[in-house]
């Protein structure tokens, strides 16, 4: 759980302002093994605590297992 400290405890900072992120994680294949990363842009809607996921504004749902990397952009 430690690995994904920084980025729960990144709203607490940044949570007014909905910051453009740019974030970088796994997608897994639907139909076989593997899968391919992955960096999308947008605005962060929030970080759910108890879902452990990142919300983007346009409803991209990012489980933060998958997560590689984040910054704001």
């Amino acid at each position: 759980m430690e690995q994904y400290e920084d980025i729960i405890n990144l709203p607490h900072h940044v949570s007014a302002t909905h910051p453009n992120v740019a974030v970088t994680y796994f997608e897994p294949d639907a139909k076989k093994e593997g899968g391919a990363y992955k960096t999308i842009q947008g605005l962060l809607k929030a970080i759910d605590d108890y879902g452990q996921c990142l919300v983007l504004a346009d409803g991209i749902v990012i489980p933060l297992r998958l997560v590689s990397g984040i910054g704001i952009t």
